[in-house]
């Protein structure tokens, strides 16, 4: 588990995801960018964790929850993640 703070974009995820590219991309009469054109629009911080089952979460936290993380008794914030029920089925043989 581990958290991280980044650039913010104006995008589903928040990050500059495939399929995305910088507004502030240089262009020339060479060059062909496709795709969606994602904006900066300032900094957010996430925590990453895995479950029980290998799967990879991603969380968004508050700037106040990550800097509260600095302190000598802090922990990691928790999160609940619900599983589809077909994969609860597995989960529980």
């Amino acid at each position: 588990m581990y958290a991280y703070t980044a650039a913010l974009y104006d995008t589903p995820s928040g990050h500059l995801d495939p399929g995305y590219y910088l507004d502030a991309v240089p262009t020339s009469a060479t060059t062909t960018i496709t795709g969606t054109v994602a904006h900066e629009i300032g900094t957010q911080s996430w925590v990453v964790c895995d479950d029980k089952q290998g799967n990879t979460h991603e969380f968004t936290m508050t700037a106040d929850d990550y800097a509260k993380l600095a302190l000598p008794d802090a922990s990691m914030p928790q999160e609940t993640v619900m599983e589809p029920a077909s994969q609860a089925a597995i989960d529980s043989f």
